[in-house]
């Protein structure tokens, strides 16, 4: 089943920043409130990141915060996603198994849909979305910067039912590491954090058959629906 996401609202936080001319209108028109929203995730995200430096780096200099300085560009986004309902199964739904390309993930959803990948038996599981609650994941900057302390999420959104009959929608920011942040990624290959953003938005545009034969979309995590790392 081909996928179909789309993308309602989307601004990095350096365009809000600087008020880039390229923002929607809408975000144009709400600009004070879209900042807000961005930089109050932003804090909380890099809060947590701090948080896991004080447990996992206690007493060294590489840590993880200094990947994510706030004067350094960077491609952390604010997004905004629909996922349409359906009227018949030839219409494509949801998104494919992926794990997120950047350091952390903080996403708001009402609605049932996201699933992640268990390395137990279950495999599959449905997230249940809680009021006034926010859904974390760790994504693949992260890993690789942790050493593999920390595993990527492979997650995925699928209806409940045979049918999605409504639409589902979700809000997502994405912390992401300094442009030119250096790290080892899969296949023991050194890239900077743009350049996996890059390649890895790549292998999103392909074809479900083309992503299934390249580990980048799940971040050499998952190979069957199984969890290898």
């Amino acid at each position: 089943m081909p996928e179909c996401k789309i993308t309602l609202y989307q601004a990095s936080r350096d365009e809000l920043l600087s008020s880039d001319n390229a923002l929607a209108p809408i975000i144009k028109e709400n600009h004070s409130f879209f900042l807000r929203l961005c930089e109050s995730v932003n804090e909380v995200t890099l809060t947590i990141l701090k948080r896991l430096d004080s447990v996992l780096n206690p007493d060294s200099k590489a840590t993880f915060t200094q990947y994510h300085r706030k004067e350094k560009s960077s491609l952390s986004t604010l997004s905004m996603f629909r996922y349409p309902k359906q009227e018949t199964l030839d219409v494509g739904v949801g998104h494919n198994k992926h794990t997120d390309l950047g350091t952390l993930t903080f996403l708001l959803c009402e609605q049932w849909g996201l699933q992640v990948l268990s390395d137990s038996p279950s495999g599959w599981q449905f997230v249940a979305p809680k009021p006034g609650r926010a859904i974390i994941n760790v994504g693949d900057t992260l890993r690789f910067l942790s050493g593999n302390r920390l595993r990527s999420a492979v997650h995925r959104v699928t209806p409940v039912h045979e049918l999605q009959l409504y639409d589902r929608f979700s809000i997502a920011y994405f912390l992401r590491a300094e442009d030119n942040a250096m790290f080892k990624a899969t296949k023991d290959r050194t890239v900077s954090a743009k350049s996996w953003h890059d390649e890895k938005f790549d292998v999103f545009r392909q074809t479900h058959d083309e992503q299934a034969r390249d580990s980048v979309l799940t971040g050499g995590m998952e190979f069957n629906e199984e969890i290898v790392i």
